[in-house]
């Protein structure tokens, strides 16, 4: 039985490609880590499944079109557009040439309290999304009552002051950011 920490968050299937099944997926890691019989790990009603990878052909850096096996027309395919997939940590381990221990994703700060360069507080990290061309933090801040008031911090590794872990209190940690000026307002879902 495959367990939640034995995988690790590793991308998201988008809307099929074509008529054979194949699927557009952006990846945390380079495409490269897909190959032929690699299983990607899918939540099915609450149980994480492997798909084992038919075929791949990388797009650009992160995204790919990527074929399932037993997934042949564009009406299976649909069952899996939206859905995140998951890799062993083993297996990442194995690629990025790392122990199992040292790997990190954005995924990670998700439950962070977010600081700005200026150390003000902007809100909790309800969820990272990696879908786009650029990284987001979802932030939600204190007092919103619904995900309408989510604000979008877009983020890379240079953008990244400071991390504060506190192995004690977990709901404690923080990361600050750098957020160009104008960010928070300009991104606040209306």
């Amino acid at each position: 039985m495959i367990e939640e920490k034995d995988i690790i968050m590793a991308g998201k299937f988008l809307k099929p490609h074509g008529l054979q099944g194949e699927l557009n997926a952006v990846t945390e890691y380079p495409a490269e880590i897909l190959e032929e019989g690699f299983p990607l790990i899918v939540d099915m009603d609450g149980i994480y499944v492997p798909f084992y990878v038919a075929s791949f052909r990388p797009k650009n850096t992160f995204g790919s079109l990527i074929r399932i096996d037993g997934v042949d027309t564009a009406e299976d395919a649909r069952k899996f557009v939206n859905k995140e997939f998951f890799l062993r940590r083993t297996d990442v381990a194995a690629f990025l040439q790392m122990e199992v221990d040292e790997i990190e994703t954005e995924e990670d700060f998700t439950g962070y309290k977010l600081y700005d360069q200026n150390n003000d507080y902007v809100g909790r990290i309800e969820y990272v999304d990696y879908t786009t061309a650029n990284i987001l933090l979802h932030v939600k801040p204190d007092g919103a009552e619904d995900d309408s008031e989510i604000i979008y911090v877009p983020i890379d590794d240079s953008l990244i002051l400071a991390e504060y872990i506190d192995e004690e209190n977990p709901e404690e940690n923080a990361l600050q950011v750098e957020i160009p000026h104008g960010v928070i307002d300009l991104n606040r879902k209306k």
